[in-house]
């Protein structure tokens, strides 16, 4: 089964723009969603990062099963998400990415998950190391 690997602009156009309004209904219009607005309504309490990844979870499972776009999507993203949040209660801090979810491209290594370039030969290989660029 041949995976392939797109660009990140590419993913998204496809996953947000390009697809049917068959998606689940969500209280978001993950369109319209800039980090800046997302970090809004952290603050103001309209929305936490568990909300946010559980509809960005809904939104790939109405659309990726037409377009495989995402190989693999982080199996801890909910648990994360809710780190983040206690984090936030407990500190008040919102950092610049905080809660933000994000699409990697499978050929930047990533801690504890799959880079696989998109060839089969390398679906076993899981970062472990601690030099890379992103951490799940």
């Amino acid at each position: 089964m041949k995976k392939s690997t797109t660009l990140f602009v590419f993913l998204l156009l496809l996953l947000f723009s390009a697809c049917s309004p068959e998606k689940k209904k969500t209280i978001l219009d993950l369109e319209q969603l800039t980090v800046e607005s997302i970090q809004e309504k952290y603050a103001s309490g309209e929305l936490t990062a568990e909300s946010l990844v559980n509809a960005y979870m809904d939104r790939i499972d109405s659309i990726n099963p037409k377009i495989n776009a995402l190989t693999i999507v982080n199996p801890n993203a909910i648990e994360i998400a809710k780190a983040l949040d206690e984090e936030y209660r407990k500190t008040g801090v919102l950092r610049p990415l905080h809660g933000i979810p994000m699409i990697v491209k499978d050929n930047i290594n990533t801690i504890g998950m799959p880079t696989t370039a998109g060839s089969w030969r390398w679906q076993i290989f899981i970062l472990k190391l601690m030099h890379l660029l992103f951490k799940s």
